[in-house]
């Protein structure tokens, strides 16, 4: 439904005080779509130049839609335009790719969290290092986690359960370790080269905080950690916002949560899809063992929606999806709820964007690009000996 039609659909059915009021609430709610329309001010042509140039370094194969078998709304197809499919090598097979992103000088990187490496692949598909902190540190192995790329071009690599990450240049070479702010990390951000980490204390397993790399707390609560406890994917739940914030998210609410670099202060910013059901409840805190605690958050999880991915997609747009267990796509469980938006929580488009099957989630954004794994799970020669291709896209707001 367009809004600029809202009423025109609507009112002609409101003879009565009931369908009145859901005429009104629906059109609020189209008019506050159309408020973000306009407030919206991204430079689209700045936006086509930053695409152009991440694409021009990647040798890509034609995009068939015929290999994506995965169902898809209609505002998925506008605001998302295939451009290819980017080809890995399978000298090496991985087991899981996350956390995808181009580098600027030409490599894709992305992180094998089982393998406990990340990989460096060439722009033709071959693989141009692997990034293994025993290379840099022998005896030493660590879970990948977040790829945070600091102003010089190199990369930092930010480990999981370690209180260390590990740095490599541009092209893959080890630079050396780095502090990070402890155990418990959910999601790491660079801010003007300063590290921000968002983490569970140690000692405090029911309390939340975002600190700096000198371990100063800017912000920490106490709101559904058990519900949120345990990283949200491979990107994490922690973003640059310019200069000045920090954009972070929770599982349980639909919502970006802005945080101050300056004050500390917490602003929710962008609006609730309505197809989010929210998990209003918290965790006991009588539970103490961890397979209870992961049991009890199941249950909560069921007939419920969550947050489950944060993403960059370019230096003033932001993209997070949700997990939906009921909603559009009731015949799949695991059906996706995708949101863009600008750094003032202005919505890019009117109706949701949804894609059924989480297993075809976004594995990682960078240059106003979206990057998706296209896994064929019903080939299982294919499935197993053979890594599959990414499929980008450039956004189109």
């Amino acid at each position: 439904m367009r809004c600029r039609s809202c009423l025109k659909d609507i009112l002609p059915l409101s003879r009565h005080t009931a369908w009145l009021i859901l005429a009104f609430a629906l059109c609020s709610a189209c008019t506050s779509s159309s408020q973000d329309q306009a407030n919206i001010s991204i430079d689209l042509q700045a936006l086509s130049a930053l695409q152009d140039e991440a694409l021009s370094l990647l040798d890509l194969s034609p995009y068939d839609p015929a290999r994506d078998t995965h169902p898809k709304s209609a505002s998925f197809d506008e605001m998302f335009e295939p451009v290819g499919l980017f080809e890995f090598s399978d000298s090496v097979l991985f087991s899981a790719l996350e956390n995808i992103v181009v580098l600027d000088s030409g490599y894709i990187l992305g992180s094998d969290p089982y393998a406990m490496y990340s990989i460096m692949y060439s722009g033709d598909g071959t693989i141009h290092k692997i990034l293994d902190p025993s290379f840099c540190h022998p005896g030493f192995s660590y879970t990948p986690g977040i790829h945070l790329l600091d102003s010089s071009g190199n990369v930092r690599i930010a480990g999981m359960g370690s209180d260390y990450g590990f740095s490599f240049t541009g092209s893959g070479e080890c630079i050396g370790r780095f502090p990070m702010a402890g155990w418990n990390m959910q999601g790491a951000a660079l801010v003007n080269d300063q590290l921000y980490v968002h983490k569970l204390e140690r000692d405090r397993w029911h309390v939340w905080a975002v600190k700096d790399s000198t371990q100063h707390t800017l912000v920490e609560g106490t709101d559904f950690v058990r519900v949120n406890w345990g990283r949200i994917t491979a990107s994490g739940d922690l973003l640059a916002m310019g200069d000045s914030a920090l954009a972070l998210v929770f599982r349980h609410s639909p919502l970006v949560h802005r945080v101050s670099l300056s004050s500390g202060a917490v602003t929710e910013i962008g609006r609730a899809p309505e197809d989010f059901i929210a998990i209003e409840e918290n965790i006991p805190t009588t539970l103490n063992r961890q397979d209870e605690i992961i049991a009890a958050r199941e249950r909560l999880w069921e007939g419920s929606s969550r947050t489950a991915g944060l993403f960059a997609v370019s230096d003033d747009i932001l993209m997070t999806y949700h997990i939906n267990r009921t909603g559009p796509f009731v015949s799949n469980p695991q059906g996706m709820g995708i949101r863009l938006m600008d750094h003032h929580g202005n919505h890019l488009h009117d109706e949701p964007i949804n894609l059924v099957g989480y297993e075809s989630g976004v594995k990682g954004t960078s240059h106003g690009l979206v990057y998706r794994m296209l896994i064929n799970y019903w080939d299982e020669e294919e499935r197993l000996n053979r890594n599959p291709p990414l499929l980008i896209y450039r956004v189109t707001p």
